[in-house]
């Protein structure tokens, strides 16, 4: 019985497996080899790019945001150099990380600019092709330099016990016999270093990037024209998405990263762009870029771009200007009372998805929707007060005072942040249900839109986007059964609960909120640990 159980069980592993390990290039097949060729090269890179934002932001940022010097009052003058021998490896391989993506950034420049060059005979109307993820993957790898400059440079104990380290390699420079290395070791050494000087701790990983030759890229005028109105339009989007929802932070600073990136590679007089891209600090003026970071998008403009100015409005400047000063003092109280405010909003959704949780009654595609949609809502209200605790947080330098009434705010907003979280953990299994569920009905809806499209474009007599769309369905059919496995370790068990939803084809046609797929449950095994 038990080796039936783990046969189960690995069963249920090979599914997920192969689902997870479908390439690009099996995903990627229709009639027209061109389309295949193009969608297969973008998808990858843009593949490549999600893989290295992940690398970022759990490997590489944590380590050096946590870096901490000695206080030379109490240790020796030596450790500096000891905590930098030790962090060295990893400032090498952050410069090996950071190199990687630059070439990544060239790739996607040159494969964007060749498939906007296609021949109408291969791709009609390639050129019109906005290609929007694209240019996004390009501002992600751009975010990423920028990111990655701004923390090296709000860390001088990284730089100071850097700078020390480079003293003492010079020093044993002079005589590297006494320190017991040979010459050629020593210059060896020595040229890591000015690698690493250059690539990480200079801090110009961005400039390095829009000061370098692109060849022909550089004096390709349509391709600059491209790029603004690119950048026009997603700034555009962004906007209009802010004016009712929270301001993506992230999306607004990759479109400031490739917004920098044009106007310093392509330099033009028209002040037009520089004033849309300024009005950003309407909808958000501040927020923090990693860790305990402040980063005012404008303030960087203004840095990057000193004549920036010169063409927009004064008083913003002065605003500005002084905002880094003001922005604590003045904006503290009211961050921690907003706050203050979600947390009738967070008890509220907490009884509401207890609630769900005792529901008996099976759930179809249309409750599993609405519970999705809870589910996003309570995220969204933690991700708020986490956010606006954390600038009350940091708006001290040092020891941080209050007044009993204040910390007794923010006593609350944590433990209903936490309480939010425990209801996720409570509510886990039936969310993982409803999620999955939700995903197949967005799933059908997207692919009968799509196979309408496909239909449309081949009546029409277009090939190659017939093609395309046939991909997208390709893409979003996958295996034909998914399979979601949950393990939750309890004393001496292992418990695999899998959750199976019919094929997409299914509930292809049918209307928004009335499809009747609904989730089975396969009876949970239980086998020892």
């Amino acid at each position: 019985m038990k080796g039936i159980e783990m046969a189960h069980a690995q069963h249920y592993r090979r599914s997920l497996d192969a689902g997870a390990a479908r390439s690009v290039d099996s995903l990627t097949s229709c009639d027209n080899p061109i389309v295949d060729n193009c969608c297969s090269t973008l998808a990858t890179i843009l593949d490549e790019v999600a893989e290295i934002r992940i690398d970022a932001a759990e490997k590489y940022f944590p380590s050096l945001l946590l870096y901490e010097s000695c206080d030379s009052e109490v240790q020796d003058q030596c450790q500096p150099l000891r905590n930098m021998t030790e962090f060295f490896p990893f400032l090498l391989d952050l410069s090996s990380f950071l190199s990687r993506v630059s070439l990544l950034f060239r790739n996607l420049l040159f494969q964007i600019r060749s498939f906007h060059g296609l021949e109408k005979t291969a791709v009609p109307g390639a050129s019109e092709r906005k290609l929007f993820r694209a240019w996004s993957g390009l501002g992600e790898l751009l975010a990423l330099l920028l990111q990655t400059d701004k923390i090296i440079e709000s860390r001088p104990a990284v730089r100071n016990d850097w700078n020390s380290y480079c003293r003492a390699i010079g020093t044993a420079q002079h005589n590297p016999a006494q320190f017991g290395v040979s010459s050629d070791a020593l210059r060896s050494l020595i040229a890591t270093i000015a690698t690493v000087e250059g690539q990480v701790m200079a801090g110009n990983g961005l400039r390095n990037c829009y000061e370098q030759s692109y060849n022909e890229i550089d004096d390709d005028k349509q391709f600059a024209a491209r790029m603004r109105a690119v950048i026009v339009e997603m700034y555009n989007q962004w906007e209009k998405a802010a004016e009712g929802d929270i301001p993506d932070k992230h999306r607004l600073m990759v479109i400031i990263a490739l917004f920098i990136f044009f106007h310093l590679h392509f330099p033009t007089e028209d002040t037009s762009l520089l004033k849309l891209i300024w009005k950003s600090h309407k909808k958000i003026v501040a927020f923090h870029l990693a860790g305990d970071i402040l980063w005012i998008p404008c303030e960087f403009l203004m840095r990057e771009l000193p004549s920036i100015v010169n063409a927009v409005d004064k008083k913003s400047v002065h605003f500005i200007q002084n905002l880094r000063e003001t922005f604590y003092v003045e904006h503290c109280d009211a961050m921690l009372e907003e706050a203050v405010l979600h947390i009738s909003a967070a008890e509220e959704w907490q009884f509401k998805m207890r609630t769900e949780m005792r529901r008996s009654e099976t759930r179809d595609a249309a409750s599993s929707l609405v519970v999705a949609e809870m589910m996003l809502k309570g995220a969204r209200i933690a991700g708020v007060m986490g956010d606006l605790l954390r600038n009350v947080l940091n708006s001290h330098v040092g020891p941080l005072r209050m007044s009993k009434a204040k910390a007794y705010k923010v006593f609350g907003v944590v433990e209903n942040i936490k309480a939010i979280s425990q209801t996720f953990s409570e509510c886990r299994r039936m969310l993982l249900e409803c999620c999955q569920m939700a995903c197949q009905q967005w799933r059908c809806h997207s692919l009968h839109l799509i196979d309408k499209a496909r239909l449309s474009a081949r009546e029409s007599g277009d090939a190659c986007r017939a093609a395309a769309f046939h991909i997208a369905i390709q893409c979003l059919l996958g295996s034909g059964e998914f399979f979601f496995e949950a393990t939750e370790v309890f004393p001496c068990f292992q418990v695999i609960v899998t959750v199976r939803v019919a094929t997409a084809p299914v509930c292809m046609w049918c209307r928004p909120g009335s499809c009747t797929v609904q989730a089975s449950n396969a009876p949970d095994r239980l086998f020892p640990a």
